[in-house]
């Protein structure tokens, strides 16, 4: 859902740039369309290490939690 609104939004902000002849805001090199490459994928890569971490957390803590409460009983 996230890239999809991040295409939309990077097409709005590309129509509206066009329409009112404002120079598009992105760079004009091969070296800042590489940063801007790069700063991309930085995100995605965050946010599936974010998720992933959030995932084996919670299983962990569900097995404590079943080892807990076979200790109490």
């Amino acid at each position: 859902m996230k890239v999809v609104f991040g295409f939309f939004l990077a097409f709005s902000i590309g129509i509206v740039c066009r329409v009112a002849f404002i120079p598009v805001p992105a760079p004009q090199a091969l070296i800042g369309a590489i940063v801007v490459l790069a700063m991309t994928l930085g995100y995605i890569l965050t946010d599936r290490i974010i998720v992933r971490r959030k995932t084996k957390n919670n299983s962990r803590d569900d097995e404590l939690s079943s080892e807990a409460k076979e200790v109490l009983t």
